[in-house]
């Protein structure tokens, strides 16, 4: 049984044709999505005829289940899914046509041409129209564009020199992003399609003064890109929505026999849709009998710009389709003030849809800005807040850290492993999968236990010759002989063939010798500097390798990872002297359970406090939300600033715009998680992500747009060495019980 409000009805109740809802955050838009489903049901539309689609596997998956709830059995042959998925299946059935001609090089497959020649190789390949494509993640498409770099030069020291100069990686982002607005280069292409692709790019990631030199250099790594694609028989992200649409728009009978296949279509989430995913679905639209499309978002909720996502497609529905529009705009989420004032906050966007959201939950006071003097101060803060509300009654899923910098994930991570806080991350990294701080946990994990060859396994990217082939022998040497360490396995894994890996075996050995006689407090700086360990050498030149051609991030990542490992030193200091006197008579046996204690917090499922980047968090709801860094250039992030646009070119003016309002929507979506409360934390002193410290007069201007003034958090908490048994009721974790509303849901 589904409950919805009188407007949630309305939006179940559509009859025939084109619809856009506006619904806002905590809105129930799910449930008025499935609604609309029962409703079709009902009045006779067979559920294998309604298409509902998203833009995660998580939300195809919650709607599937949701279906299968109110309709049973029979809601298991409704199509929920994932944009990339359904347009998979198009690839799938047609693919020998749809997929661009492969390309098998002749004799030794060397097809070199200069840098200045963008003409397909057609005279050296042949096509092959029998064999099947793959289909690339993130890594395959940087490997894909590097050997495509590479094929343009014959000799291999001219092709790395010209990888390092090369910006290849923003030409690669770059491209990405025109894809998503149906861009594709093509070696012998007209010569109008190449001046919009360049003049396409310079809209969306350039200003005037920038363009000239970089236009030619783009579509000639896009002609090698998409060569080398064909070359190694591989198709991308942007293939599995482009090829299939760009296929259906050729052909019309195919293009008719799919729209016949559907009575309906609803987009969930249809703010995040790209330009060429939007083309793609109305094309599909109007060949249907009756456009029955359905489109449900909020503009103001449109963060993923960066992938090509924009909030202006529900405007452009909107004036093509003249749809009949509803609105959904009683939040059942949050509490009256958290609405309000983060509703003040979004309606400083001029290109914006007017909304009115509302709330009728009552309840206390519930933001909270504070204001601390450093950034490591607000996350000690935040850990003494979450053991506070939880020896309250409070449980850990009921909160949720929520940054715009992934640099505070790896931070707090740590000092909730640190005060046995169970946690997952969304987004990023825990501090502990850090390689250069897994690597020193490695070394302590082997020094209290010679036996564990899991430990040895992590510590192999720094072993020359440790491969899964020796790994696996010195594992069975030691399962067949208790008594044996990793050193003795080794001694019976010894051969010629072996040699290089059993000299890796010595040095970790003498490594371990050397930390054992060194202060256990600075372990991590210890691993760094000292040179067998093999960290600071193997993460020097992978990072060498990865910044090849940005010196500024080499110099940064590399400073980073000495920080994690000084904050890593800083917390077995912590560990150390709040252990009792019997434990600190093993220090190096602390450090490792550290690391036992993060596998053990990863493990768990159900009761956990969630750490998220804000992209990572939509359709994500809490009790309690923190979000750390509320000051700039951390939210808004540094692209936003206050100089006078309006004598720029027009372009450059709306591109500005454009990011400024991204910023401020990135904003609303984290404050609209939150249920009952919301602090924001304005630190005086913190360094970004680029390493630079900031202090002084910090500047917080969404607080301004909120209406808000940071007041000084109300305990200092610095240092927790009694933070477990520290429960004063500063702020109690809810004042008072809110009724839950399932038609939120």
């Amino acid at each position: 049984m589904i409950i919805l409000d009188e407007n949630q009805h309305r939006v179940a109740s559509h009859k025939e044709g084109p619809a856009l809802v506006l619904a806002g955050a905590g809105a129930g838009k799910t449930a008025s999505i499935i609604g609309r489903t029962l409703e079709l049901v009902e009045s006779g539309v067979p559920s294998s005829r309604i298409l509902l689609l998203t833009f995660s596997r998580k939300a195809a998956r919650e709607m599937r289940e949701r279906a299968m709830m109110a309709f049973g059995e029979g809601g298991a042959t409704i199509q929920a899914s994932t944009f990339h998925a359904f347009c998979g299946r198009i690839f799938r059935q047609y693919e020998s046509v749809i997929r661009p001609p492969l390309i098998k090089p002749q004799a030794q497959g060397n097809i070199a041409h200069t840098g200045t020649d963008n003409t397909a190789p057609s005279q050296k390949i042949q096509e092959h129209q029998g064999d099947r494509v793959t289909q690339l993640d993130e890594g395959g498409q940087s490997h894909i564009a590097m050997e495509a770099i590479r094929r343009q030069y014959k000799d291999p020291k001219e092709a790395e020199l010209a990888l390092k100069e090369m910006d290849w990686r923003k030409w690669l982002s770059a491209y990405d992003r025109l894809r998503s607005e149906g861009y594709t280069a093509q070696a012998q292409g007209a010569a109008q399609m190449t001046t919009d692709f360049i003049n396409a790019w310079w809209r969306v990631e350039f200003t005037e003064a920038q363009k000239d030199p970089m236009a030619g250099d783009l579509y000639q790594f896009a002609v090698w890109y998409e060569t080398e694609k064909r070359l190694a028989h591989v198709i991308d992200f942007g293939d599995l929505i482009n090829l299939p649409f760009d296929f259906l728009r050729a052909n019309p009978p195919a293009m008719a026999k799919l729209a016949h296949r559907y009575d309906q279509i609803i987009i969930d989430e249809a703010q995040d849709m790209d330009a060429a995913q939007y083309q793609g679905i109305q094309r599909l639209a109007r060949a249907m009998p009756t456009p029955n499309l359905m489109l449900v978002g909020d503009d103001d909720q449109s963060i993923y710009g960066f992938r090509g996502s924009s909030p202006s497609v529900l405007q452009y529905f909107a004036d093509i389709f003249r749809p009949e529009i509803y609105r959904l705009e009683r939040n059942y989420r949050s509490t009256r003030e958290i609405v309000q004032r983060a509703s003040q906050h979004v309606a400083h966007n001029r290109h914006r849809i007017p909304k009115e959201p509302f709330s009728e939950r009552e309840t206390e006071e519930s933001i909270f800005a504070y204001r601390h003097e450093t950034d490591m101060d607000v996350l000690y803060w935040i850990t003494r807040r979450l053991l506070q509300a939880h020896a309250d009654g409070a449980p850990w899923s009921s909160f949720a850290v929520l940054y715009r910098s992934r640099r505070f994930g790896p931070q707090i991570s740590a000092l909730l492993v640190r005060y046995r806080i169970p946690f997952v991350i969304y987004g990023g990294l825990s501090f502990f999968e850090y390689l250069e701080v897994k690597f020193a946990g490695a070394y302590a994990r082997l020094a209290t236990n010679p036996r564990d060859s899991a430990a040895l396994r992590d510590l192999a990217p720094l072993l020359p010759g440790v491969g899964d082939r020796y790994m696996d022998l010195l594992h069975a040497a030691l399962m067949e002989n208790p008594t044996f360490g990793f050193v003795q396995a080794a001694e019976a894994c010894a051969s010629n063939r072996f040699r290089t890996a059993h000299q890796s075996i010595l040095k970790v050995q003498k490594t371990l010798r050397h930390l054992l006689q060194s202060n256990p407090e600075t372990w991590g700086k210890t691993c760094w500097e000292y040179e067998n360990s093999g960290i600071r050498v193997y993460l020097e030149k992978a990072d060498a390798k990865e910044y090849a051609d940005d010196k500024s991030a080499l110099i940064a990542s590399l400073k980073r990872r000495q920080d994690n490992l000084g904050f890593f030193d800083q917390m077995i200091t912590d560990v150390i002297h709040e252990a009792d006197a019997e434990e600190a008579k093993h220090p190096v046996l602390l450090i490792a359970g550290m690391f036992v204690t993060d596998a053990q917090k990863k493990d768990e499922d159900g009761d956990r406090v969630v750490l998220a980047t804000v992209h990572a968090c939509k359709g994500l709801e809490f009790d309690e939300v923190h979000i750390p860094g509320f000051v700039q250039p951390l939210m808004p992030w540094p692209i936003d600033d206050d100089r006078d646009i309006t004598t720029l070119p027009p372009d450059d003016q709306q591109r500005i715009y454009a990011q400024r309002e991204e910023e401020r929507r990135i904003s609303y979506v984290a404050l609209t998680r939150a249920k009952h409360r919301l602090f924001l934390h304005v630190p005086g002193r913190f360094v970004t992500a680029a390493n630079l410290m900031l202090n002084g007069a910090i500047r917080a201007p969404y607080l301004n747009e909120l209406g808000l003034t940071a007041v000084p958090a109300p305990f200092q908490a610095a240092r927790m060495d009694t933070a477990v048994q520290a429960t004063a009721n500063v702020i109690p974790f809810r004042p008072k019980p809110v009724e839950e509303d399932c038609r939120g849901g």
